[in-house]
């Protein structure tokens, strides 16, 4: 073969080379905004608005009607607390609550 059929075949080559990897990066760029719309949209889902109404049960130690006055008096000083509801046999305690306003972690 002479040196100008070799020249063609690499030029040949070099632009079959440069489609190939043109092809494979705008592949690439699909599947990366796929993937990227995935998570944004499973983010979103998360992100959901908290619900206005949580019901919640906790179990306390209560030795009469002042434990209850003053477990109460605590929770509705609260923001968002709705309702509370004692139980002495069972020691619980349930709270109604806006979760816009408050969390079960903050109670």
């Amino acid at each position: 073969m002479d040196s100008e059929r070799l020249h063609r075949i690499a030029i040949v080559i070099k632009i079959v080379y440069l489609c190939l990897i043109q092809l494979f990066y705008e592949s690439m760029k699909k599947i990366v905004a796929i993937l990227l719309l995935a998570l944004l949209a499973g983010g979103v889902l998360q992100a959901a608005e908290p619900q206005s109404k949580v019901v919640t049960t906790f179990l306390v130690m209560m030795n009469g009607s002042q434990s209850k006055k003053e477990i109460s008096k605590a929770l509705k000083e609260q923001p968002g607390i709705k309702k509370v509801e004692f139980d002495l046999e069972a020691q619980t305690v349930v709270v109604t609550f806006d979760g816009r306003e408050n969390t079960v972690s903050n109670l």
